[in-house]
């Protein structure tokens, strides 16, 4: 892909969009783009350009450094811009990144400068053989040494690119952190800590830094990172929180190494001022204190407001962080029914939107699954058989499954209890048993599975029933 064939001078607009951030829907994670990559049939119509050789010698590069230096404005984006073609359609540089760095880099022009950190910046939004260009240590220093620059532009541009060459995998990730780039970003962080584009860019950088897909960061780095964390969360930019935030979370899906060393940190604590945030720093600080369940636990009473929230998606992963928490142990179970949310959770089972109605959902399985009878009997009631039986209603296989399942759980603890007649006959006075019988002419195996063994040993009587009736009806 090569996307400044034709617009030479975009990349110098210092009015730059920050909304660069890809989630990756499974893992609801977070990645730095590759920047600005034109539209396909934009690089048909200029193709040609790329036929013709821009730089031939060392020669040719020597006059388009000097026109770099122009006072003539055009001529210097002109000659910048035509390294960056040559970089992109080439797969010889003839030493030009060398070049670049040894005369646009130290001792030139701010405006020069900033110009060589858009190219570098670019030729890193390619693929993995553009960056490897500038794996050099040449080039990482000479980055670096603009970190401490007064002017914002130069310091923002130097950061993103950076930023771009961490972002494309481990290996070109651990080399920039060898260079000690972290040291290096004190720098931006006293100089121009009051500048959003430059802590914004910085935040991003440290997405990509974090970033644990392919392999995690090298520990070493770990307190580094997590105390320039905790300097950006003084920051109060929603869009800069949100990265330190996704950075966290990045850090505590990490082994347990990684986890232990972010709450030994005690960075973990101070999410919850974001509590009482904006619904998008809620959802992640509930991602990230997930590192540190016991935390959670202190401050239930700031999860129970979340529950009546309009923003299905905040219900939803705050379901989703009482399921865990109720999953691990008896003690924390017990502490998430004191928390008196069964009834709003019997409610959303009952009529809240699918996502919201799986997640708690799971959160009674988990509960039942490591309760005793005399747990869950303050908690068992009408109200709840009436919500799982519209569950049982809709076409969804898995909610199906999982309720049979909870049900059949109920059975055992109220037969163990020796209440199992109290049960069957509060299942079947509310219509849930027909529910249930309707059923067994499902096409999944597992649903008529369920059914056939709940009926059989709970309802055997009524089976005889049903199939008395049946016969008679063929006689």
């Amino acid at each position: 892909m090569y996307p400044y064939r034709e617009k030479s001078k975009l990349f110098k607009d210092f009015q730059k969009s920050y909304d660069l951030i890809r989630r990756d829907g499974v893992r609801k994670s977070v990645v730095l783009r590759k920047f600005l990559r034109e539209k396909h049939n934009e690089e048909q119509a200029i193709a040609e350009k790329y036929d013709r050789s821009i730089i031939t010698s060392t020669e040719d590069v020597v006059k388009l450094v000097q026109e770099c230096k122009s006072s003539n404005l055009d001529v210097a984006y002109q000659a910048v811009f035509n390294f960056l073609l040559h970089l992109w359609s080439k797969h010889e540089l003839l030493h030009v990144v060398d070049i670049l760095v040894h005369h646009l880099v130290n001792g030139e022009t701010t405006h020069v400068k900033y110009n060589v950190a858009c190219v570098f910046t670019n030729i890193a939004s390619g693929d993995s053989r553009h960056t490897s260009f500038l794996l050099k240590k040449s080039v990482i220093t000479a980055l670096s040494s603009l970190l401490c620059d007064t002017n914002t532009c130069l310091v923002e541009q130097s950061i993103w690119a950076l930023s771009n060459i961490i972002g494309d995998g481990p290996e070109p990730r651990n080399f920039v952190l060898r260079s000690n780039i972290l040291t290096a970003l004190y720098q931006p962080l006293n100089l121009h800590f009051k500048s959003i584009p430059v802590i914004k860019h910085l935040s991003l950088m440290l997405i990509n830094i974090c970033y644990n897909k392919d392999a995690e960061v090298p520990i070493e780095y770990v307190s580094q990172i997590i105390s320039i964390l905790d300097v950006l969360l003084a920051q109060s930019d929603e869009n800069i929180l949100d990265a330190v935030l996704w950075s966290m979370t990045y850090l505590s899906s990490c082994s347990s190494q990684y986890v232990s060393l972010v709450l030994e940190s005690g960075i973990v604590e101070k999410i919850y001022k974001f509590v009482d945030a904006s619904e998008k720093l809620i959802l992640n600080a509930l991602r990230t204190s997930m590192s540190n369940i016991f935390w959670i636990i202190e401050y239930d009473v700031h999860l129970r407001p979340l529950l009546p929230s309009t923003n299905p998606k905040l219900k939803e992963e705050t379901y989703w962080v009482i399921s865990n928490i109720a999953d691990v142990t008896r003690s924390q179970m017990l502490t998430i029914l004191s928390m008196n949310i069964f009834p709003q959770i019997i409610q959303h089972i009952a009529y809240g939107d699918s996502d919201v109605r799986r997640e708690a959902l799971w959160v009674i399985s988990n509960i039942i699954r490591i309760s005793t009878y005399q747990d869950i009997k303050p908690f068992f009631d009408y109200k709840f058989l009436c919500s799982i039986s519209k569950i049982l209603e809709t076409h969804d296989t898995n909610m199906i499954r999982m309720t049979l399942d909870t049900v059949l759980i109920l059975f055992r603890l109220y037969s163990r209890a020796n209440n199992e007649e109290y049960i069957c006959h509060m299942i079947e006075a509310l219509g849930v048993l027909q529910i249930i019988k309707n059923h067994r002419s499902s096409s999944n195996e597992s649903i008529k599975s369920f059914v056939t063994y709940i009926l059989e040993n709970y309802f055997k009587d009524d089976l005889e029933h049903d199939v008395n009736q049946k016969t008679s009806k063929k006689l």
